[in-house]
């Protein structure tokens, strides 16, 4: 969850939106195949842009190296070396992937996946899914010996919406965090609606709070695959639009 910052660190809109991002990129790496659903749910409203990511190649300035060693159906360990100007250096890193299979989306769990460097520095992440509807999230990153990102969620997936809640760096001492909502709709086989509320005070701005509004759609056909996004930013009683296909 390498996005996610202190809770002192200042926020934009993109800061705030990558709490989501960063967790969808964990929970898809450790699917070991591609599941087989039977499921209307339209899913996470953070995996709503994923055809079209997959899309577009993974750019990265430097060079790196990944072994990946499967010890068993259930588990995994994975060693990259990377060389690069902003991190260079070893990580290791460890996939569990449990027996409770969902009958709908075909996906495993529990799901445990946690890589340390060689100073010391960890992030883990763990996702569970409770009976036939409710799913809890958390995550932790520490640097040295400080803990300095932590977020937990809990999403209820019915018949054709998804509804999820996440808290990320709550300090209640320092009366700062970061909420995160999110309702997504599946209107037709091919048309999914979502709403995303996003809120993060104690931040050191004018106000010290930031508000977003996210809007967003898929549509999917058997040729194409849209997607659009359009976004509304309350900062200090100013409205910001942003639209993007």
């Amino acid at each position: 969850m390498s996005t996610l910052k202190s809770p002192g660190a200042p926020a934009d809109n993109t800061q705030a939106g990558s709490l989501i991002d960063s967790s969808e990129k964990n929970t898809t790496s450790t699917r070991v195949s591609a599941p087989v659903t039977t499921s209307t749910n339209p899913g996470s409203l953070e995996e709503i842009h994923r055809k079209c990511r997959e899309v577009f190649p993974m750019c990265f300035d430097g060079a790196r190296m990944m072994l990946t060693k499967a010890m068993s159906s259930h588990f995994q360990v994975t060693h990259t070396l990377s060389v690069s100007p902003q991190s260079t250096g070893y990580r290791f890193g460890a996939t569990y992937v449990g027996t409770k299979a969902t009958q709908q989306e075909g996906e495993s769990f529990p799901v445990f996946l946690a890589d340390t460097d060689i100073s010391g520095n960890t992030s883990a992440t763990f996702l569970h899914q409770f009976g036939d509807r409710w799913r809890v999230r958390m995550q932790a990153q520490t640097q040295g010996n400080k803990l300095t990102t932590t977020q937990g969620g809990v999403e209820y997936r019915g018949r054709l919406t998804t509804l999820g809640l996440t808290c990320a760096n709550i300090d209640i001492i320092n009366d700062s965090g970061v909420i995160v909502a999110q309702y997504l709709r599946r209107i037709t086989k091919k048309l999914d609606l979502g709403v995303e509320f996003i809120h993060q005070y104690g931040i050191p701005i004018p106000g010290r709070q930031l508000s977003v509004v996210n809007y967003q759609a898929r549509l999917d056909f058997s040729s194409f695959f849209f997607c659009f996004s359009m976004f509304f930013v309350i900062h200090n009683k100013t409205y910001t639009l942003c639209i993007f296909p």
